[in-house]
């Protein structure tokens, strides 16, 4: 999961240690944006292979692994902060 995995796992036992509703929802996200992470590296092997012809279809995966980092990150600031 491109250590999205670890990250997730980080974060959710920080939000147990200090109880951050804000980095148990981070945790979550970086899990969720390693599936999708999964999901390209698939293609990109499959491509690689000539399984696939074209990656044409992979931008918007991109864009919701960068939306939601953004948004994990983000809550990891306002979790941080709230300290």
């Amino acid at each position: 999961m491109c250590s999205r995995d670890k990250m997730s796992r980080l974060y959710g036992e920080l939000c147990e240690e200090y109880k951050s509703a804000q980095l148990k929802v981070a945790s979550g996200l970086f899990c969720e944006s390693g599936q999708i992470f999964e999901k390209l590296c698939a293609a990109f092997i499959d491509y690689i292979l000539e399984k696939r012809e074209s990656l044409g279809d992979i931008g918007n995966d991109i864009l919701r692994i960068a939306d939601l980092e953004y948004k994990a990150f983000s809550l990891i600031l306002e979790g941080i902060t709230a300290f």
